[in-house]
């Protein structure tokens, strides 16, 4: 074999080991970012995180909890909000109502009006936000086998002295 074809075949090689190697990165970034039951966020700095989030299986009665820890030594001074966006048009937004849990009180709205809303403000030393979707036990079949799918961008800013 001459230069030329030893050089194609390495060139050809190296181009197959580099595309791999950046879908197994796209992949792990991107499962990195899914809100999962228990998440950890460290806060270093101003802190801006966007989880996506997909809510399926829910029938009437049901509830399903995640948790958002907020890590870091200074995580008590930061002043935290969520803004809901970007849903994919799931039917199911229009019958969950979601509890967001912290330690300064509890906010209670419909998935449809937290996704058409602004951010919502946490308040200040916030380091654990529970947040629980349930259906209502009235809801009707109307919601059998629905879903939806959307964000929940979490902000955490440095709170001014």
């Amino acid at each position: 074999m001459n230069k030329n074809v030893i050089l194609k075949y390495f060139i050809i090689v190296l181009s197959v080991i580099l595309t791999l190697t950046g879908i197994v990165l796209w992949v792990t970034m991107q499962s990195s970012n899914n809100l999962k039951e228990n998440t950890v966020i460290k806060i270093s700095g101003e802190t801006n995180k966007n989880l996506k989030s997909e809510i399926k299986g829910l029938y009437p009665g049901k509830t399903v909890d995640y948790v958002i820890s907020l890590k870091g030594e200074t995580a008590e001074e930061y002043f935290v909000s969520l803004n809901f966006h970007n849903d994919n048009g799931g039917e199911l937004k229009k019958y969950v109502v979601v509890a967001i849990v912290t330690d300064n009180g509890t906010i209670q709205k419909t998935l449809e009006e937290l996704l058409d809303g602004e951010p919502l403000s946490l308040g200040q030393g916030v380091t654990e936000i529970k947040l629980s979707y349930a259906m209502p036990i009235d809801t009707g079949d109307e919601a059998q086998g629905a879903s939806v799918v959307f964000y929940v961008e979490l902000n955490a800013k440095n709170v001014e002295q």
